[in-house]
């Protein structure tokens, strides 16, 4: 279910056929899953398109015809039936959506296959990307061309409307090309939060959706889920569109209360350079009352769709879409972060020491050390096995490798590694250096995005990883620390950054020390610290994970 980003490649081709080629006919079977082994039918992986929540999207081929596919894998929970029946479920929808509607701008399914320890869906493959980045890369792009493209999508969604299905989680992630090329046509995919008429909902009262598309009446309670929510994401996708940031914004509680208000400007300069009648479409869909919001079908009778629009280029827009293009992938990545790091992992870490390693302590390292050293010392591989067996393999371990690895032999002896742990664990002066490199995973000697929110939720304690949930919080973690605002953090940004703001010392190097430290007492600092935090992410819709909203990235 949801994969966001990890979509970003599974849709039609110009040329693939309306109904499956796969050799198990799962459109054809009162089964959703194939009986076959998918290796049998499919070669893959050819390469990772993405990664979400619970999987990934690899490239694969068909063996009898050569097809390219794109192959979504999703990581099976042991005897967790509530997955397997979401699975099933967004399954059912898009068989419905190939069968029953038939849009050339909706992704279609070729085939689904299981095993005991994954799910594979297989979508058709899409090289073009997502719609947003191919706007910045182009070198024109007018209001001609995004009423094109609001046409085929406002289509797209009354079709499904009609066939009983409500999407639930349009947006840019979710808008995808069939090909690199200026033919591409856009493509509308991932179903796993959608709705289907007369099946049961599998989120119940929840709310679902992503933040800043989600509609007002999703936000009220119990939240109501209908086809004047997919409009209004229509409308908040349109308004990026045409000037490359989003119509609401802000914290949680302030970007909520926008949405509910239906609050939002047509800012100068960006708007000044926007027709009047692309304001008024766009007026007329983000209304609060969904009654008075504008219908699929009334939309495509709007004068800026039906008419020919401006051709002239909109200016300032691909600088200011990159800008926004950079900052939800990164939202993206850190909620994936979140939900793939391993739980358990944390109790183990917790369990393990306590203040200054023990005799006891000591003696257990060292078994685990020497039973899978050799010589006295252990490979990159062995040391990722030691790691692992004591709960530290969500760590980017090749990474830490290298920081333990002080004299640079390309081994790790008994002494680096315990000396290692030491220094994390006590907070010595160069657990600062070590720290740093362990965030930086490709020993770049920077720290990029993607590399902060990894190693923040793979081993952040309980306290931080909470106060650290939204994912704008790591934002904005990262944007202080990057001083000079250049997409990437030196040591020497770090450095001054824990030792200017106690709050990013905390954040940043806690847990660091939680993860060695495992069940010291919270510092006063500390608790102030996550206080503060706290104050600007109030849970607002009281789900006690300070948005309220179950997040698709």
């Amino acid at each position: 279910a949801g994969e966001g980003g990890a979509g970003a490649a599974a849709a039609a081709s110009p040329h693939a056929p309306t109904t499956p080629m796969g050799d198990s006919g799962i459109l054809h079977s009162t089964s959703s899953f194939s009986m076959k082994k998918i290796e049998d039918i499919y070669n893959f992986p050819e390469g990772a398109l993405g990664k979400g929540m619970y999987g990934e999207v690899v490239a694969g081929s068909h063996k009898g015809t050569g097809e390219k596919v794109a192959i979504k894998i999703i990581r099976r929970k042991e005897a967790d039936k509530k997955q397997l029946q979401s699975v099933i479920h967004e399954i059912n929808i898009m068989k419905r959506a190939v069968l029953d509607v038939r849009s050339p701008y909706i992704v279609n399914i070729i085939d689904a296959f299981q095993s005991d320890k994954r799910l594979f869906l297989v979508l058709e493959f899409c090289p073009g990307g997502e719609l947003f980045d191919r706007i910045v890369a182009k070198s024109h792009f007018s209001e001609e061309d995004a009423s094109v493209i609001m046409r085929k999508l406002t289509g797209a969604i009354r079709d499904l409307h009609k066939a009983g299905i409500v999407h639930r989680d349009m947006k840019p992630e979710n808008i995808l090309l069939t090909t690199p090329g200026d033919d591409a046509e856009v493509k509308i995919t991932d179903f796993g939060l959608s709705r289907l008429e007369g099946a049961a909902d599998l989120f119940g009262v929840q709310k679902v959706g992503s933040p800043g598309y989600i509609s007002p009446q999703v936000l009220q309670d119990p939240p109501v889920y209908d086809e004047a929510g997919d409009v209004w994401a229509l409308g908040v996708i349109l308004y990026i569109m045409l000037v490359g940031f989003p119509p609401f914004y802000g914290t949680d509680r302030q970007l909520y209360s926008a949405i509910r208000r239906g609050k939002y400007a047509f800012q100068s300069p960006w708007w000044d350079r926007v027709s009047d009648a692309a304001k008024d479409l766009i007026r007329r869909i983000l209304v609060v009352d969904p009654a008075a919001r504008l219908t699929c079908d009334q939309i495509l009778e709007h004068p800026w769709i039906v008419e020919q629009q401006a051709e002239e280029n909109l200016d300032g827009l691909a600088e200011e879409l990159a800008k926004f293009n950079a900052k939800r992938k990164f939202r993206a990545a850190v909620m994936a972060s979140v939900w793939s790091v391993r739980m358990d992992a944390r109790t183990v870490l917790r369990g393990l020491v306590s203040k200054p390693f023990t005799r006891d302590e000591v003696a257990a390292l060292r078994t685990a050390f020497h039973a899978t050293a050799s010589d006295g010392r252990v490979s990159l591989g062995q040391f990722e096995e030691v790691m692992g067996g004591l709960g530290f393999g969500d760590l980017p371990l090749a990474a830490m490798f290298k920081v333990f690895d002080a004299d640079e032999s390309g081994h790790v002896d008994y002494k680096e590694f315990l000396s290692g742990l030491s220094a994390l664990k006590l907070g010595h002066g160069e657990a600062l250096r070590m720290a740093f490199d362990t965030f930086d995973a490709d020993g770049s000697g920077f720290i990029s995005s993607d590399e902060l929110a990894h190693v923040l939720y793979s081993i952040a304690d309980q306290d931080v990883r909470s106060a650290l949930e939204t994912a704008g919080r790591i934002v904005e973690v990262f944007e202080a620390l990057d001083a000079n605002k250049d997409g990437r953090i030196s040591f020497d940004e770090f450095r001054d950054g824990v030792e200017r703001d106690e709050l990013l010392k905390t954040l940043v190097m806690e847990p660091f020390n939680a993860s060695v430290r495992m069940g010291t007492a919270t510092s006063p600092t500390k608790a102030k610290s996550m206080h503060q935090l706290k104050e600007g992410v109030a849970d607002e819709e009281g789900d006690g994970d300070g948005d309220g909203v179950l997040v698709d990235t």
